[in-house]
């Protein structure tokens, strides 16, 4: 998934959206939910690559 950390990947089942990461050898399922609240969950739980992370400003 583009400009995202975290979660890595998307699978699409029907409604169903599962989210996960692969570390080293091992799958990691983050979240399984409906394809109507996808969005609404990466926003909240989504992380941002540090490319797009807002830049602080420094006074």
């Amino acid at each position: 998934m583009r400009n995202l950390a975290h979660p890595q990947y998307r699978l699409r089942v029907d409604d169903i959206r599962v989210f996960y990461d692969i570390v080293d050898e091992v799958v990691e399922i983050i979240a399984v939910i409906a394809k109507s609240q996808a969005a609404e969950w990466l926003e909240r739980e989504g992380i941002l690559t540090e490319l797009d992370t807002p830049a602080t400003q420094e006074e």
